[in-house]
């Protein structure tokens, strides 16, 4: 032994062996070479209640959607519940390991955890929707998406055949500069597109809207609070929310309807709430999804005004009204003339052109058959470009 070591503190050295004194040079003879395998085991793979564990200490998901990641790994094929543990199938292997190099940043756990947080604070009211996926689409998403399809060395999104965005002359409300057409294939819009504002420092958006035949900007919960006229309750109340049901006069095809629906305004604009609607048939209100409530009992007066009112749409009703139909102008659908409709919106009378034929408007082709009044003092539609005005 040439210098003791740590064997100066060891207590027991008689497990250890000492290796013999040897010279340099020195030659040695071979007794005995032996080898012994050993591997490591890799961690266990997720249980569901596990992967459920570490989704909620990374912040991904939320309760209510915990089992439903779950059952969606399970019927795409990705995962399969082996003896109580989810064990990714080949296709899964393949689509992560796709997504890791065409979209790193979106599988991982930081960012959906950011983006599910952001989501969070739209939900509760403290951040606006627009603003946030509109830049979040414009930073990120559509320069990703490009780049994974460079990657595949394939076309980019933008030049694969979909339209670009293109400027109107339709001025952003909140700013005045022109609005941008925004192709959107969203089912949840009224049109193949949305309006934002092109300057970057605006959120303005604008989206189409077929009951109105015009753009219209999203309204916020106070907004539609404050523009909702107190309308005619009843003592029915509503199958979902249990407020009471309100009853609302509209006209369709050039005939005079009613309705019985929730008066909340808020509640109507949530998914559990598309069904409730009572339709005025042979003398009683029927629900497609509820069955029949019977007539409504008489009114109740609103607690603001005194006195019975309607619903916002007839309240307006002796403000619009179509002027007369110039055969000049047909419309570029079917041919019949165009009609000058005015209306009012935020108390501000505006007007425009469209077909005078109440039913063909009904239909889908004359969605867009509409030109607008602009500052420019010529009627412009998105679809048909400028129409000489009308004298």
């Amino acid at each position: 032994m040439v210098f003791k070591g740590y064997t100066s503190y060891w207590n027991d050295l008689s497990a250890d062996s000492q290796l013999p004194s040897v010279e340099q040079q020195q030659k040695l003879t071979l007794l005995q070479a032996g080898s012994e395998k050993k591997q490591t085991q890799p961690p266990p793979r997720y249980s569901e209640p596990k992967l459920v564990q570490v989704m909620e200490k990374k912040g991904i998901g939320r309760p209510s959607t915990y089992a439903p990641t779950v059952k969606v790994l399970c019927a795409r094929n990705y995962a399969s519940l082996v003896k109580g543990h989810l064990q990714p199938t080949a296709l899964g292997m393949e689509v992560d390991e796709f997504l890791m190099r065409v979209l790193p940043k979106m599988v991982e756990p930081e960012f959906t955890a950011e983006m599910e947080g952001q989501l969070d604070a739209i939900a509760s009211g403290k951040q606006n929707w627009e603003p946030y996926l509109i830049n979040w689409n414009e930073t990120y998403f559509a320069p990703a998406l490009d780049a994974a399809y460079r990657s595949l060395g394939s076309k980019s999104a933008t030049s694969s055949g979909k339209r670009k965005s293109e400027l109107t002359e339709i001025h952003c409300p909140k700013c005045e500069w022109l609005m941008q057409k925004i192709p959107c294939q969203s089912q949840k819009l009224q049109a193949d597109h949305f309006l934002k504002c092109s300057n970057k420092a605006c959120d303005g958006a604008m989206f189409w809207s077929d009951k109105g035949q015009q753009y219209e900007q999203p309204l916020t919960p106070r907004q539609v609070q404050k523009a909702s006229t107190p309308s005619a309750t009843t003592d029915y109340p509503c199958p979902i929310c249990k407020k009471p049901l309100e009853l609302y006069d509209y006209v369709k095809g050039n005939e005079q309807k009613q309705m019985l629906r929730c008066s909340d305004p808020l509640k109507r604009r949530q998914d559990d709430h598309k069904n409730v609607a009572y339709f005025a048939a042979k003398g009683v209100f029927w629900s497609p999804t509820y069955g029949e409530i019977g007539k409504p009992k008489s009114p109740q007066k609103s607690a603001t005004s005194g006195a019975t009112t309607k619903s916002v749409r007839l309240t307006n009703k002796t403000k619009n009204r179509s002027v007369a139909a110039n055969k000049e102008h047909p419309c570029p659908v079917c041919g019949k003339a165009l009609e000058l409709y005015e209306y009012t919106r935020e108390n501000e009378q505006k007007k425009m052109l469209r077909c005078s034929d109440a039913q063909a408007r009904q239909r889908p082709d004359h969605k867009k058959a509409v030109y607008y009044w602009t500052v420019k003092k010529v009627f412009w539609s998105p679809e048909y470009g400028e129409l000489k005005s009308m004298t």
